[in-house]
């Protein structure tokens, strides 16, 4: 694996004008910060029995997180020669296939400091390097870390919702660190799909 926290130049480029106009609405599409559940639509594929925390862009597109994909890796692991790292004792989850090499941190908070973004009420997501780094240099303990994140180009999480492929939760900060973890948390959320899922059925 490469021990990098930097995804592409172009892929930071975007993420900057990102967090620069966070403030801005989506008009019709999916808003707010949701959890997502995989359904047995995604049975056999990557995201088979997945839970992922998603948020909104500005150009209506989407991304967030795997919560329930932990791997062998520690932080300090990926990166034994950095000290804020040695801080850290949790293992890193696999978010997601976009920008697998990068390291993301989502910790509590209500406000979104420099290099952050607000994923959900009560979270917040450190996005470029240095905003990880400080995040495991004065709160190592109180993060959870993800080797790349999930995203989505404007509409397309929208036609999977559409399609079933997903079970629509309120965004929990309780959720990100709660005691389930792995098939653990997908068993405790998968219901049929109803509820607050039927509102987010897009035509």
């Amino acid at each position: 694996m490469k021990q990098s926290r930097f995804p592409t130049v172009l892929f930071w480029l975007a993420l900057a004008a990102i967090v620069a106009y966070s403030s801005l609405a989506v008009a019709g599409t999916l808003t707010e910060s949701v959890v997502l559940v995989a359904s047995s639509r995604q049975e056999g594929s990557l995201y088979d029995q997945t839970v992922v925390i998603v948020t909104a862009l500005p150009d209506g597109s989407h991304f967030g997180f795997i919560l329930n994909r932990p791997t062998r890796f520690e932080v300090q692991t990926l990166f034994p020669k950095d000290e804020a790292a040695s801080k850290v004792k949790e293992r890193v989850s696999f978010g997601g296939p976009t920008s697998p090499t990068a390291v993301f941190a989502v910790t509590r908070s209500d406000v979104a400091a420099d290099g952050q973004l607000q994923l959900a009420p009560g979270l917040v997501v450190a996005l470029d390097p240095a905003a990880v780094e400080a995040v495991m240099r004065d709160t190592p303990s109180d993060a959870r870390y993800f080797l790349g994140l999930m995203a989505w180009e404007p509409d397309e999480l929208e036609q999977e919702i559409a399609q079933s492929m997903w079970e629509l939760h309120h965004a929990d900060a309780n959720l990100v660190f709660g005691a389930a973890s792995g098939r653990g948390l997908w068993s405790q959320l998968r219901a049929p799909m109803a509820g607050l899922s039927s509102r987010w059925r897009l035509l």
